[in-house]
Formats: C-alpha cells, sequence, structure tokens
C-alpha cells in the first residue's frame, strides 16, 4: 500500500509539472507556439481557435483590445513602411493579471509572411512568427517590442496581425481571454496614400461628417469593412452588406482616417477625412 501511494503521488507530482510546463499559469504557451495570430497564412487560428485556450474575449479583464505600435526609426508612429527600412513594433496585452502570451506576424495581399523580424528580451521568432518567450509572459500590462526589416519596395498592402492572451492566472487553460488585433500598412513614405487598386474604392462623401457610404468593383459575397486611424487604431469594424451600405462615422473625431476593404479578392485601402 505505501509504494502504491509513493508511485501515485509521484506520478501526480510529474502531471503537476507537465501541465505547469504547458500552460504556465495558463499563458498560450510557456516557450511559445507559432501560427496562431488570427492571420490568413496560420489558416485564421489563435489559441482559442485551436481548442488550447477557452472563453475568447469574455472575461471580467476583457476590455479595452491589444493595441499594435509601429514606429519608424526616429520613434515616430507611422503607418506606412519604406522597402529596407527598420521599424519597432510593439504588441500592447493590456492585461490585468499577471500573465499573458502573444503571437504577431506580417503578411501581404496574398498571405505571404514577408520582412524580417529580429527578437530582442521576452520574445522570439518561431517559423517567421514572432511570440513570447519562456520568461517573456509575467506582467500587468505586459509589451512586447521587437524589429522588423521591411520587404523591398513595392510589395504592396501589409498587414500586421496579432493575437494576444490575457490568461486569468488560475493554472488552467480555461477562462482565458484571447484576444486579436490587426494593423494595416502602406507602401511608399506616404501613410495616407491610397494603395492597392484604390482607384475602385470609392468612398462618399469624401470628406463626411455623419456617413460614408462604399463603393467598389472588388466586391464580393463577403465583405469586411474596417476604419483605422493613422495610428492604427481600430474605429469601425462591421461586414459590408450591399454597394449602398451606409457606415456611420458621426462618433469619430475630426481628422483622416483609412477605410479598409478585404476579401477574397484581396485587402484595398483608401483615406477619407471626417469633418
Amino acid at each position: 500500500m505505501i509504494k502504491k501511494f509513493t508511485i501515485l503521488s509521484a506520478l501526480a507530482v510529474a502531471s503537476f509539472i507537465v501541465i505547469d510546463s504547458q500552460f504556465n499559469t495558463a499563458t498560450s504557451d510557456s516557450s511559445g507556439k507559432s501560427g496562431y495570430a488570427g492571420d490568413p497564412a496560420g489558416g485564421s487560428k489563435t489559441c482559442a481557435q485551436s481548442n488550447c485556450h477557452s472563453d475568447f474575449g469574455t472575461t471580467a479583464f476583457a476590455a479595452p483590445a491589444s493595441t499594435i505600435s509601429f514606429k519608424d526609426g526616429g520613434g515616430n508612429e507611422v503607418t506606412s513602411y519604406t522597402g529596407g527600412s527598420t521599424y519597432t513594433v510593439t504588441i500592447n496585452a493590456m492585461n490585468h493579471n499577471s500573465k499573458a502570451g502573444f503571437n504577431c506576424v506580417i503578411e501581404n495581399s496574398s498571405s505571404s509572411k514577408v520582412g524580417t523580424f529580429t527578437a530582442t528580451a521576452g520574445n522570439q521568432l518561431l517559423s517567421g512568427y514572432m511570440s513570447h518567450s519562456s520568461g517573456g509572459n509575467s506582467g500587468v500590462n505586459k509589451s512586447w517590442t521587437f524589429t522588423w526589416v521591411a520587404p523591398s519596395a513595392g510589395s504592396g498592402t501589409l498587414t500586421i496581425y496579432a493575437a494576444v492572451n490575457r490568461a486569468n492566472n488560475d493554472f488552467t487553460s480555461q477562462s482565458d481571454s484571447i484576444f486579436t488585433t490587426t494593423r494595416v500598412l502602406s507602401d511608399g513614405a506616404n501613410g495616407i496614400a491610397d494603395i492597392h487598386a484604390a482607384s475602385n474604392l470609392i468612398i462618399t462623401p469624401n470628406p463626411a461628417t455623419n456617413v460614408i457610404t462604399i463603393q467598389s468593383t472588388n466586391l464580393s459575397s463577403t465583405n469586411n469593412v474596417a476604419i483605422y486611424s493613422l495610428n492604427g487604431e481600430l474605429m469601425v469594424n462591421q461586414t459590408l452588406n450591399s454597394q449602398n451600405q451606409s457606415i456611420h462615422i458621426a462618433d469619430l473625431n475630426k481628422g483622416i482616417y483609412l477605410v479598409q476593404l478585404s476579401n477574397d479578392k484581396g485587402t484595398f485601402v483608401k483615406k477619407f477625412v471626417k469633418e
């Protein structure tokens, strides 16, 4: 009986070590993963959709959403890239508990990973995806910063995809919050340039005060419209069901915004002015 109890105790301890090693207090993984940034190349997977962590965006500390910072060599927040230049990317978890993890990748309109990442403290590069490292998943309001060298000019519209796990620190994979966020990068020095067949994307009126209507010859059966501020903050995100569908913008502050139309034909971006 004593021998059996000893064996069972050893197995219980070993099982706890395995669980703790895998989830590390319910982060996405103690040593990081790749392919879970919610990006097209990864099959739009996150740790929630892959059944690793549950309750996508439902825990008490869910808001606000995760953010992406993208800065040039001078430390300026920018919305475009210049071929061959180096940029600093920061993923902000905004977690209220002490554990968090992330995945991030940058892809072109063909869903190919582009550019070159270089990891810094607390993160690592895994098969083209940036992820937290084993020592980089602890801390409240956690953030990860790394560098990225842009591909050659003419690579077109790029999108930063990121997924963040705000773990609830309960030593299980349950009731954690997995959030996805994106940021669009235009090709060229002018961050508000019209890009990727934008001549086929019409926004009326422009400038606008309360409502805009989007028309495009590139509409498909399923179309998503997102409106971003020039610092990359997602302001509006909705499905476009018809050519003449109204998008309400009365709550936006005055300024210049980017409208992104995404469907199976690609990603199309154009600016408009809110008065």
